[in-house]
């Protein structure tokens, strides 16, 4: 049967598909839907997060590539939402219709939470990718290592500035998982192997160039003696490094975010002394997710955590990441 792709960004009245799926006790369908008499078809929801940038628009490429490249016993319907609350309704819809599988790359992993539990308890696998959310009741975890690259970064930066500097941190979401899994442990590197490093504040910047701009401005009239900033989000630290530049602060030597976006490419390509640099986080996790789903639905053995390594991308090695530039 043809793949069903409905690239859609409004959850109510998208779902009238029927048939539901049994479970066999491990997460598998037993039962798997019977589509107009061409055998077993898996069908497969996807929920994405709001496209804010450049990352969100490429793995939603690679999901979109994957399923294209899927065996035709699976029935995908992708579905990119407008809001954290807009995503919670149309997972609930694929809860309602009983999907063999969901996939989940959460907006706010704090919100979504309930109904991806609910998701999994029903009897129906789970992957999410990228960010994590509030429970451990899934069944797999396909993303970059957040915690181990906090931690690097926080090294990085320190030894950038020599073990004494003022660093300002920019929240992506404050108080979402992976906002959590992106700040204490890059605090928790400074307090244990850096004494001479001070954070002098914390604020929301988003992940947005403009949201980085709009929390830069702010964080440096109240704090003038910034040399570093470190942020969730790399997209946001290309914005809070124009506004350095802007007000003439050459005195802010570093922004780091996580990312590996073509932006970056370009702007070292354009200027070698530019600030930001970043930590690997390749698009490219949303293939693994779709591929992932498949290899459970099939009854395969699946590891329960999928974690790149994430490493420092700055001018020395960035060659190495131009293919890979979302």
């Amino acid at each position: 049967m043809k793949k069903l792709l409905l690239l859609a960004f409004l959850v109510v009245g998208l779902l009238a598909l029927g048939a539901c799926s049994d479970d066999n006790g491990n997460g598998n369908p037993s039962n798997p839907s019977d589509v107009s008499g061409g055998g077993e078809v898996f069908r497969i929801g996807i929920s994405l997060p709001p496209i804010l940038n450049d990352f969100h628009a490429a793995m939603r490429n690679s999901i979109e590539e994957a399923v294209a490249n899927a065996p035709d016993n699976f029935d995908f319907t992708i579905v990119s939402a407008l809001s954290a609350d807009d995503q919670f309704n149309q997972l609930e819809v694929f809860y309602n219709e009983n999907f063999d599988g969901v996939i989940i790359s959460p907006d706010d992993g704090t919100l979504i939470a309930p109904i991806a539990e609910a998701i999994y308890n029903s009897g129906t696998p789970t992957v999410i990718i990228n960010r994590a959310i509030d429970t451990d009741v899934w069944t797999s975890f396909v993303a970059c290592d957040n915690v181990g690259g906090a931690r690097t970064a926080a090294h990085h930066i320190a030894e950038f500035l020599g073990g004494e500097g003022y660093v300002f941190i920019a929240h992506m979401r404050a108080g979402t998982p992976i906002d959590r899994e992106r700040t204490y442990p890059f605090l928790e590197e400074l307090a244990e192997h850096w004494p001479g490093i001070t954070v002098l504040g914390r604020a929301e910047a988003g992940n947005t160039r403009e949201g980085g701009f709009d929390m830069m401005q702010n964080a440096m009239a109240a704090h003038p003696e910034i040399n570093a900033v470190w942020a969730g989000s790399e997209i946001a630290a290309l914005g809070i490094a124009h506004a350095a530049t802007l007000a003439g602060r050459d005195d802010l030597v570093i922004a780091m975010g996580f990312g590996a976006s073509q932006a970056l490419v370009d702007e070292l390509d354009a200027d070698p002394d530019f600030i930001v640099q970043s930590m690997c986080y390749v698009a490219g996790m949303g293939a693994n997710a779709v591929q992932a789903m498949m290899d459970i639905l099939n009854g395969e053995e699946v590891g329960r955590y999928h974690l790149r390594e994430s490493i420092v991308i700055n001018r020395d090695n960035l060659h190495i990441w131009r293919e890979w530039a979302h």
